[in-house]
């Protein structure tokens, strides 16, 4: 999937509520995917779970 589409998933099922109410967004979604190399990979424009 890509970032969009992941935080597009993650608002519908509202997987995640910010503070301040607002939708998660494709850059905090990157961010977070940057932050645990170890579990997900980047390949192609497409983000993976690595498990």
């Amino acid at each position: 999937m890509t970032t969009d589409q992941i935080a597009d998933c993650i608002n519908r099922e509202r997987l995640h509520i910010r503070k301040d109410g607002n939708p998660v967004t494709s850059s905090q979604v990157y961010a977070v995917i940057c932050h645990y190399p170890d579990i997900f990979t980047k390949e192609a424009g497409r983000i993976m779970l690595m498990i």
